[in-house]
């Protein structure tokens, strides 16, 4: 089975300052079907969401201007059923215990892999998918941290 074949069908908007980044996974998505919007700053994903809605938002937890963090309390605001994921190399457990608790679904260590965020985010659909009142309807619950979901 192909490794995107669940992302094929999905809007993902991925926020990250790197440009070779978000070169290297708008290229490796799109050469596999997928549609990845990518922007350089929180602000200019604010921006994009006002505009189009997404199934995933990706951002970088060290951004110029707003954070990652930030930008996630005010993504939710206006896509409360969008699955949120924070990367970052960077991230300390009090980081990423704040975000989780304001409703980022999970935590990508930077540097990671491309399969290893493929296959995170086809985990993240598969509980969404799975949820009768979609994925994480309330920003306060708290999800898995990538370290707890592979025991």
């Amino acid at each position: 089975m192909n490794l995107f074949q669940r992302l094929t069908s999905l809007k993902i908007l991925f926020i990250d300052d790197n440009q070779a980044i978000r070169d290297c996974l708008q290229a490796a998505f799109q050469l596999n079907g997928c549609l990845l919007n990518t922007v350089e700053s929180a602000e200019k994903g604010l921006r994009v969401l006002g505009e189009e809605q997404f199934d995933i938002i990706i951002s970088d937890l060290q951004l110029p201007g707003i954070d990652g963090v930030e930008f996630f309390k005010r993504a939710i605001v206006s896509h409360p059923t969008t699955i949120r994921v924070l990367i970052s190399g960077y991230g300390n457990d009090t980081i990423i215990r704040e975000a989780l608790e304001i409703g980022v679904h999970a935590f990508i260590a930077k540097p990671f892999d491309l399969k290893q965020l493929v296959e995170q985010l086809t985990v993240l659909i598969e509980k969404h998918n799975g949820s009768q009142n979609r994925f994480f309807d309330t920003p306060r619950q708290r999800p898995q941290r990538q370290s707890e979901q592979n025991p």
